[in-house]
């Protein structure tokens, strides 16, 4: 189905916020509809908005948009907030730590000490993550070993978007 123009695609929301998929009377259990919508549509954001969709979130090349059927609390899910990070102890057989000073951000220049850490990239696994860190900002090859420590760090935003579920590496 095309609906590449604001008419179409109305009349295909309505259908389907109608149709038997999202009828809350059915007792399908169906309350929700969400709208991913493509970036080279975005000229219908405005037609599903004024239907009374919201945005819930946005990534680079899409918009999700959504729309809570029934006269009742809303329930959907909220937008992830938090990012993963890592941070890494490293050791040497001296029982000497590995640490860094940072080169760019808040502490940039301060003459704090850190060990290593960094986001976690969407899809890498943590251990992984932990080693490139380590690779990235010291040039070390590290083993990884276990992970240590699990800590969200609510009031900690380290120029990360959302506050970080931080993993420590040993």
């Amino acid at each position: 189905m095309d609906v590449a123009d604001s008419g179409s695609f109305l009349a295909w929301v309505r259908h389907r916020s109608t149709d038997s998929d999202f009828d809350v009377d059915t007792g399908n259990g169906k309350k929700g509809v969400w709208i991913k919508l493509p970036i080279e549509l975005a000229n219908l954001v405005e037609t599903v908005v004024k239907e009374g969709f919201w945005y819930h979130h946005a990534e680079p090349n899409y918009l999700m948009l959504v729309y809570w059927i029934p006269e009742t609390i809303n329930t959907l899910p909220a937008n992830a907030t938090h990012r993963v990070g890592v941070g890494a102890i490293v050791l040497t057989e001296k029982r000497e730590m590995l640490v860094v000073q940072e080169k760019s951000g808040r502490l940039r220049g301060t003459g704090v000490w850190n060990i290593p850490i960094g986001i976690v990239d969407e899809g890498e696994d943590i251990c992984a993550a932990a080693i490139g860190e380590v690779k990235e900002e010291t040039g070390v090859d590290a083993e990884f070993v276990e992970v240590v420590a699990f800590r969200y760090a609510q009031y900690i935003m380290l120029n990360w978007i959302g506050a970080p579920l931080i993993f420590g590496c040993f």
